[in-house]
């Protein structure tokens, strides 16, 4: 006798604890994933699942992006020993992120810190709802307000979700490989590495090193910053009144002489010289330390 009790008493326990890992979620044909949302019902029509069951549910949605079966989904639930009935057999999930990424035809601008302000009721939809992004002024980078318009045919209705994010582009740059001093003598393209950076400010960035050398720092510069425009200043690399070797050319003939700089003068500037045999002003480039180009 006590035998079958204890039997049926196993049973019974089973049973209930079996009973008690079934439910069923009903959401919407399309779903619309966003990061911020907390309220996870918000993605559902109705369910009598645990929380627990819910996150996980949603926590598997996020992952994806297009049509998922509900039954691949029953699959990953069932790992975990929950039994799921869900309701649409096929829904839709689109991710805002995604949905604001394609709004973008140039594939180096990245989209960032997206936040919706604005409040919503839900997130599930019908088949013919349809997502429209605006926004002004986006060709532009930097903090930017967008609008998603969410149409629903069916029901013949129009909301909105208001939100901001930072755009920025992805663009080469010189990465200091070290922490460099403003005081230092000279700088070297040894000091830094090309890299893939994001900016909102690209016009900044120093695309080409080949003069650093005739370049300082006006400011320390950390190990795995970028280098920027007004991170330099050109030195003098001619100073005024000091023999400067010139060479002239004239088409294929190249002629080297001696002259005087009038003026100081930095690299690629056009300063005043004086020949040491005739006296005559010319005027040159500066190519490199005390030296000087003339064409004629």
């Amino acid at each position: 006798m006590k035998l079958t009790l204890l039997t049926i008493f196993i049973l019974t326990f089973s049973i209930n604890s079996n009973a008690s890992n079934k439910c069923t979620i009903s959401t919407s044909e399309k779903i619309l994933i966003i990061k911020q949302n907390n309220n996870l019902s918000k993605y559902l029509q109705n369910t009598n699942c645990s929380k627990s069951t819910i996150s996980k549910f949603v926590k598997i949605i996020s992952k994806a992006n297009g049509l998922i079966s509900s039954k691949v989904v029953r699959k990953q639930l069932s790992i975990d020993n929950i039994e799921v009935n869900i309701t649409p057999n096929r829904f839709k999930v689109y991710n805002l992120d995604q949905i604001l990424r394609k709004s973008f035809s140039d594939d180096s601008i990245v989209l960032k810190n997206i936040k919706i302000s604005s409040s919503f009721q839900k997130l599930n939809f019908n088949q013919e709802t349809s997502f429209q992004v605006e926004c002004n002024f986006c060709e532009n980078l930097g903090q930017k307000n967008f609008k998603i318009v969410i149409n629903n045919p069916i029901e013949n209705q129009k909301t909105q979700l208001w939100g901001y994010l930072d755009l920025y582009v992805q663009k080469l740059a010189y990465v200091a490989k070290k922490d460099l001093s403003f005081n230092q003598d000279s700088l070297s393209k040894s000091y830094f590495e090309k890299k893939s950076v994001l900016t909102q400010t690209p016009e900044n960035l120093v695309i080409n090193i080949g003069n650093i050398k005739f370049y300082k720092l006006n400011k320390n510069i950390r190990k795995g910053t970028s280098l920027l425009k007004r991170d330099l200043f050109e030195q003098n690399i001619i100073r005024a009144f000091s023999p400067v070797k010139v060479i002239i050319k004239s088409g294929e003939i190249n002629l080297q002489t001696m002259a005087q700089a009038l003026e100081s003068g930095t690299i690629g500037q056009f300063i005043k010289l004086r020949n040491t045999r005739n006296k005559k002003i010319l005027m040159g480039k500066v190519i490199d330390n005390n030296l000087v180009e003339i064409k004629l």
